[in-house]
């Protein structure tokens, strides 16, 4: 296994995890503000904050899971037979269109 070309993708699907999670628990904490005043007890608040911070971490492993991607993240150029001139040309021609 070459674990040169997992340590990318799994950077930055954590990286991107990471930044979601910001957004996901910031609609969390609105949630459960929302609702302390309603519960009754401290135990149903305690059950309540427990569950929020449980469904924060579910959305890091969701978020994580849909930004994993296991594909090659660069090609090595001095590998193949297209040449550096080849691939400015193919770049001119896709950004003109």
């Amino acid at each position: 296994m070459d674990w040169n070309s997992i340590w990318l993708p799994t950077a930055t699907a954590i990286g991107l995890a990471l930044l979601h999670s910001l957004w996901i628990g910031a609609i969390i904490y609105a949630l459960v503000r929302t609702c302390l005043p309603f519960l009754p007890g401290a135990g149903a608040r305690h059950n309540l904050a427990y569950g929020a911070l449980v469904l924060l971490a579910a959305g890091f492993l969701v978020a994580f899971y849909r930004n994993f991607e296991y594909l090659a993240v660069c090609e090595n150029i001095a590998g193949t037979s297209i040449s550096l001139a080849d691939l400015s040309l193919e770049f001119t021609a896709s950004s003109s269109e």
